[in-house]
């Protein structure tokens, strides 16, 4: 009996100690090995973000290779980089120490929140505790890259307990704003959610209430606007680079194929969260509620399968780690909702707070460096390219590559490009892109050898359904680096 009194006590403050000892492990231990190590924390898309950024103080307007504007970003997430990127080079720790800060702020955010939330519901601060550290834990192995979701998330928790508990309601309408703005697609969270809100308070409604709503939603209507006007479309011109499709309808082929390739992270933020959402429809579909958790219920439920259904028919692309932030809400309220979660004995809460710790240790001692085999090659590339300022062009893991070669790269999957780049993409013809850009040299990622030459496809990715810009290079490369499964092979065009 005493020592489950001493598991009682400690249970009243493991949760925040399993968070921050988690956070501080995985987002700062790295650091200590040098550049080549604590680069490897970050998803390589987020150099497309720190990138683009610092070449905006460089050249006076987004762009990640020196030459096209775009507008391949959410857009609040790429005004936090320009601010960082202003006060600090990318080629600084301090920059990545300062993202890591508020990559480790934003899981501290979630955990306080969710907490917040349960508490609410349950009345129970031992339980909610617990809670939140569960749901910061499962955010934390999404966001420890420092893609838009750190930002997003905290952002979704407050509308979530601005819903719950009706404070504010004239604030609701602006953070709601921010979540889309901080990630386009949560609008498919954010807008349901914040209907129902103004539904359930209709009798609240007035003149100065539908003010508030449509100043709130002033910066993303220009976010639309200036989309509009410099680029031409009123979206992410990453998202329509993905839509190049030869193929109609769903495919859910990619997506499903993530499930099949097997990572010890995926029990944390893909497998498990996957299960409870299939839960919580078994049990929205059995139990009545008040209607203002129903609704929450209910949307947390649509929410990832509209997105999977919309991301299967207009891409069919892969899912990459941080799009698995559509599953927290769902996980959020199977916590509060959950009786036999909620009757755990103090010893069960204690061995997975525990499991936590220990999954943190290991993931940090046998995941240090999981791409330190492209770093070696793109060392090697670095070392072959003699001119240092002809253009480079490059596809998939364009990110990773610009910090390490220290240059612009030309990425050929149209993610950081414009409309008049995807134009060119629907052609075919990648000879057509590399001439008429002047590209010097192209790094291509598992061109296949041939009698002829070197067949070289971007994107480069297995996918089966998308357009793909074809060349076949008769040149002798200067490098070919084969490492863990994955060709580079470095081309000099100008020769």
């Amino acid at each position: 009996m005493e020592k489950f009194s001493i598991i009682q006590r400690l249970n009243r403050y493991l949760p925040f100690v399993a968070i921050v000892f988690s956070s501080l492990v995985i987002l700062f231990y790295r650091y200590f090995f040098g550049e080549s190590v604590y680069l490897q924390i970050f998803d390589d898309d987020f150099f497309y973000y720190s990138e683009t950024a610092s070449n905006f103080h460089k050249y006076g307007f987004p762009t990640y290779d020196g030459i096209i504007a775009t507008n391949g970003y959410h857009p609040l997430y790429f005004l936090l980089m320009l601010f960082v990127t202003k006060l600090f080079s990318t080629h600084s720790i301090l920059f990545y120490l300062i993202v890591s800060l508020v990559t480790f702020s934003s899981v501290l955010i979630v955990y306080f929140k969710s907490q917040r939330i349960i508490n609410h519901i349950v009345n129970d601060k031992d339980y909610s505790r617990f809670g939140g550290a569960v749901l910061a834990f499962m955010f934390l192995i999404i966001a420890k890259g420092s893609m838009e979701c750190i930002i997003a998330v905290p952002l979704m928790l407050f509308c979530i307990e601005l819903y719950l508990t009706k404070d504010k309601n004239n604030l609701i309408s602006l953070i709601a704003c921010l979540t889309i703005l901080a990630r386009l697609d949560s609008a498919l969270f954010v807008i349901p959610l914040l209907i129902s809100f103004f539904l359930i308070n209709k009798e609240k409604w007035n003149l100065k209430m539908i003010f508030i709503i449509l100043i709130s939603f002033t910066p993303l209507l220009l976010y639309l606007v200036v989309n509009y006007h410099y680029f031409n479309t009123l979206m992410p011109i990453s998202g329509i680079a993905k839509q190049l499709k030869i193929t109609s309808g769903i495919n859910f082929k990619y997506i499903l194929n993530d499930y099949f390739n097997f990572t010890s992270n995926k029990i944390i933020f893909m497998y498990i969260p996957t299960i409870v959402w299939f839960l919580n429809l078994k049990i929205y579909l059995s139990k009545n509620q008040s209607l203002h958790r129903s609704s929450l219920y209910l949307t947390s439920i649509l929410f990832p399968l509209v997105f999977v259904l919309l991301q299967a028919y207009l891409s069919g692309w892969q899912f990459w780690p941080w799009y698995y932030y559509i599953l927290i809400p769902s996980s959020l309220v199977f916590l509060y909702e959950n009786k036999q979660l909620r009757n755990l004995s103090y010893k069960v809460k204690f061995l997975i707070l525990i499991l936590i710790l220990g999954w943190s240790t290991a993931y940090i001692t046998f995941k240090l460096t999981p791409r330190q085999a492209m770093i070696d090659v793109l060392n090697e590339i670095n070392k072959s390219l003699k001119d240092k300022s002809g253009l480079l062009a490059m596809g998939d893991l364009a990110g990773l590559s610009s910090v390490i070669l220290n240059r612009p790269i030309l990425q050929l999957e149209g993610l950081m490009t414009n409309k008049e780049f995807i134009e060119l993409l629907k052609k075919g013809n990648l000879e057509i892109i590399l001439i008429k850009y002047n590209v010097k040299y192209y790094i291509a990622i598992n061109p296949i050898y041939t009698e002829n030459g070197w067949l070289c496809k971007e994107p480069s990715h297995k996918y089966d359904h998308i357009i793909k810009s074809t060349m076949l290079i008769r040149k002798k490369p200067i490098l070919v680096s084969e490492k863990n499964g994955t060709r580079y092979t470095l081309f000099d065009l100008s020769k």
